[in-house]
C-alpha cells in the first residue's frame, strides 16, 4: 500500500452549487501494519486502516475559508484502488456536502 498514487475523483458538489466535476491529484500513503497515513498533494493528512483489501480514512482540512471534513471507504485490488467518499465543508456561517467516487493506480 505504501507509495505514491494517481488519482482520478468524480466529485458531486450540488449541495455546494459547484455540479459534478473530475478532478486528479495524487496521494501518497505510508503504511505500518494495518495503520495508514495519507497525505495528499497539499499537505493535508488523514489517518485510517487498512484490513484486508478494505481502507478507510478520514480526516478534516482548511479550504475556502472554512473546513473540509471527508470520509473514505475503498478496496484495494494489486497496484489499483477504486472507492468512495462522503464529506462535508462548513464555514461557521454557511455549510455544504457531497459524495465522491475515485480510482487510483500506483505509480
Amino acid at each position: 500500500m505504501s507509495g505514491t498514487w494517481a488519482v482520478t475523483d468524480t466529485v458531486h458538489a450540488e449541495d455546494c452549487g459547484e455540479g459534478t466535476y473530475v478532478e486528479s491529484y495524487h496521494l501518497t500513503v505510508e503504511q505500518d501494519g494495518n495503520n495508514l497515513i495519507v497525505k495528499d498533494t497539499s499537505g493535508n493528512e488523514f489517518r485510517g486502516t487498512i484490513s484486508g483489501n478494505t481502507l478507510v480514512w478520514s480526516g478534516s482540512y482548511p479550504e475556502d475559508g472554512g473546513t473540509t471534513t471527508s470520509s473514505i471507504n475503498a478496496t484495494i485490488s494489486g497496484n489499483s484502488i477504486t472507492g468512495t467518499s462522503r464529506w462535508s465543508w462548513a464555514d461557521g456561517v454557511d455549510s455544504c456536502s457531497g459524495t465522491s467516487e475515485f480510482h487510483a493506480a500506483k505509480i
